[in-house]
């Protein structure tokens, strides 16, 4: 195994030398004890987060929706939505730790190019690692900065256009008064909430519409649970507000920039073996191996990149799929609200949409048209010394002993192996984690999604039946629970 430190006995970090002004995160993110720390620190951060949504009272809120003499309850907030309170402590020190795994994998696989000499700069590949390292700090000391910036618009953004009384969420907790004892049409719904639908009587669109515009649909006045109902709430409830969604901002900043690594990784693989194709002397330049044995031009090692980056997506993925399943509970996906906050929903399937294509594209047209042209270039070479071979036989027959006969059909042997084993090389990562979990994102992002229910036959239901009410009601009434025995945490938000 190639070293990873430089001479002088510094770690290597190729692609974080931008925090090294930093030494704490630094540290943390440069060695995987450091990031395991670092997604303990993150399970506190989110810890607090739920500590103070309990106490707020936006963890669990319950409403009462009725129409006529049927009545169903809408449970929502940080606990309850399964894509915040829980993913944050859970799923988010996941998504960290992939993001280490990519980062350290890329590192690896370029210390083995730099040890076979295939990765070089200027003929060498210690000038090769100082050019990398050089343009990593630089960039990437504008795009954390920016991924910062990015993730704070997007995510003032969309909680400004949701911050009113006209939508269901932890976010709106303080506007728990404004929602009990009023009709839907003085929320400016033209619908019912889909988890109420059922219970209601009110599956056929047309006939909720209908049965919401003539008044007919309330939520009861009957306080259930939860919501900021007293001063001090409210008070903690903007301290929550803080602490919630700077953690939100703090993945969404984290997507940013990691988005931005791969594709500066992905970039210098591909300009690498561009500047070699080309014969480009002064620039970084990258050998692809068309005699690997693994059939994978020699960058096997790249392949846990690919498999790091795509845990990271289905992380992210997961993520959006309990955001939808919760939203369409609650009837803020589509159309429901005429004030449905579609922004963050919209961001986070254009970066998961984005970072799944960056995956499949770079190996899928960027680079197999050039590693692609390499192998067939080699073949051609091949073919034709087997054909030159070929024809000495011909002529050697005659007159030529069996022992060089028998030495130019070896040769012809060794040449028709290297032939097979050149025209077998392709760039994708073909490993059963790779195939398995591209299934699990496409799940994620496309087949759940689409069977969410609108109807009760839906092949959705029973999944959004346990996320949107099984589960958020254990985890209300664990809560709860704790709430009993440590009654300091909270003026009775959950039940």
């Amino acid at each position: 195994m190639p070293s990873r430190h430089r001479p002088d006995g510094q770690p290597e970090n190729l692609f974080l030398n931008e925090f090294e002004d930093c030494p704490w995160l630094f540290k943390r993110l440069s060695s995987r004890w450091g990031i395991l720390a670092l997604c303990g620190y993150v399970m506190l951060w989110a810890s607090l987060a739920w500590l103070l949504g309990a106490y707020a009272g936006a963890n669990c809120i319950q409403l009462t929706f009725t129409y006529g003499s049927k009545s169903a309850p809408l449970l929502f907030g940080y606990c309850a939505e399964l894509n915040h309170g829980p993913f944050n402590l859970l799923g988010l020190p996941v998504f960290l730790y992939l993001v280490h795994g990519t980062l350290d994998a890329a590192e690896a696989g370029f210390q083995q190019l730099r040890a076979g000499n295939r990765l070089t700069r200027g003929g060498s590949g210690t000038k090769a690692f100082e050019w990398i390292r050089a343009v990593n700090r630089r960039f990437f000391r504008v795009w954390t900065w920016t991924s910062l910036v990015f993730a704070l618009v997007i995510i003032g953004k969309g909680e400004s256009m949701s911050n009113n009384q006209y939508t269901f969420g932890w976010v709106q907790a303080r506007f728990d008064s404004s929602w009990r004892g009023v009709p839907l049409t003085d929320l400016k719904m033209n619908g019912v909430p889909n988890a109420v639908a059922e219970p209601l009587g009110l599956t056929n669109s047309a006939a909720a519409a209908a049965a919401v515009t003539n008044g007919s649909v309330r939520i009861a006045q009957a306080h259930a649970f939860g919501g900021s109902n007293t001063p001090s709430q409210r008070a903690i409830g903007y301290v929550f507000l803080v602490v919630a969604l700077g953690l939100q901002g703090f993945f969404l900043a984290t997507g940013f920039w990691v988005i931005g690594k791969l594709v500066f990784i992905f970039l210098l693989l591909f300009g690498g073996f561009r500047n070699a194709d080309q014969g480009d002397s002064q620039g970084l330049k990258l050998e692809l191996n068309l005699r690997d044995p693994g059939r994978r031009f020699g960058l096997r090692m790249f392949d846990a990149v690919y498999d790091n980056a795509l845990g990271m997506i289905a992380v992210g993925s997961l993520a959006f799929t309990l955001q939808h399943i919760s939203n369409t509970a609650k009837g803020t996906t589509f159309g429901l609200f005429e004030h449905a906050p579609f922004f963050g929903q919209l961001i986070s399937l254009v970066l998961l949409a984005g970072l799944f294509m960056l995956v499949l594209l770079f190996p899928g047209m960027l680079f197999m048209r050039h590693a692609n042209g390499a192998r067939n270039d080699e073949c051609q070479r091949l073919e034709k010394e087997l054909a030159a071979l070929r024809e000495q036989i011909k002529a050697k027959k005659s007159k030529a002993s069996r022992q060089s006969l028998e030495a130019i059909r070896q040769e012809i042997a060794g040449l028709e192996a290297e032939l097979n084993l050149a025209q077998d090389q392709t760039p994708w990562p073909a490993n059963d984690v790779f195939r398995g979990l591209l299934g699990l994102i496409a799940g994620l992002l496309i087949l759940i999604p689409l069977g969410l229910p609108e109807e009760a036959a839906n092949y959705g239901k029973p999944l959004n039946d346990y996320c949107c009410q099984q589960l958020p009601q254990k985890l209300c009434q664990l809560e709860g629970e704790v709430e009993h025995y440590l009654p300091w945490i909270t003026q009775g938000g959950a039940p």
